[in-house]
């Protein structure tokens, strides 16, 4: 899973090392107008548009202050940093049942119970508001209510993507881990990896993945301009 990991992060940044990798957005980011940053233990890795490569060069980069917001929002002003975001792997998942819910293939009512049931905000960053759902679950609790549920959306052109999310009402008792467990469990078996992403500061989706068996493996930030 390392190689896989590393190789994947080579594509995206072309393969150089240092302690800051600045280079113009390659296939993988190719008509992204924003800035891509990945902090790995203390390497920076910088991937940006070819106008904006040496306003970049010229920052003062290390991997502490190229994970905090206000200190790309200083430098590039009016420009929206969304992160950091953890960015977390693995190639095996523990298993994890939640008694007294059924987990079952989403349909269309059990996702928009769902998604009438939690914010706004955590149905964008679970992953369910975009177009690229490729498969889906939900954890149905004894009154028939979708309650949690989990879904695969595209990494390295693959379903490999886990997202997940639960209602409020619910959360602590392991619902959201036993759905999630069958949406990354289905990605390791069929594509021999899954990835984990979470804004840093969700740490009870970050303990769910380490229950799940991830392993955190870099932090990540993107600069966009205006829209």
């Amino acid at each position: 899973m390392r190689h896989r990991i590393d190789q994947f992060w080579g594509e995206v940044f072309g393969g150089s090392t240092g302690a800051a990798v600045i280079v113009e957005h390659r296939d993988a980011l190719l008509g992204y107008a924003g800035i891509y940053c990945v902090v790995r233990d203390s390497w920076v890795f910088v991937s940006a548009p070819g106008p904006m490569i040496e306003n970049v060069r010229a920052l003062d980069l290390d991997p502490v202050t190229a994970q905090q917001p206000d200190w790309w929002a200083e430098r590039i002003p009016g420009w929206s940093v969304l992160g950091p975001s953890v960015h977390a792997f693995a190639d095996e998942i523990t298993d994890v049942s939640a008694p007294g819910v059924l987990i079952k293939a989403a349909g269309e009512d059990d996702l928009a119970e769902l998604r009438g049931s939690v914010p706004v905000e955590e149905w964008a960053e679970s992953g369910f508001a975009g177009d690229d759902v490729a498969d889906a679950w939900v954890a149905v609790g004894p009154d028939g209510r979708a309650v949690a549920g989990a879904n695969l959306t595209p990494f390295e052109g693959v379903p490999a993507d886990v997202g997940v999310l639960s209602v409020p009402a619910v959360r602590g008792r392991g619902i959201a881990s036993a759905v999630a467990a069958v949406a990354s469990r289905t990605a390791v078996e069929q594509h021999g990896i899954a990835r984990w992403r979470v804004l840093v500061g969700n740490r009870a989706s970050r303990r769910i993945a380490a229950r799940l068996g991830f392993e955190e493996d870099c932090r990540q930030l993107a600069v966009r301009p205006p829209d």
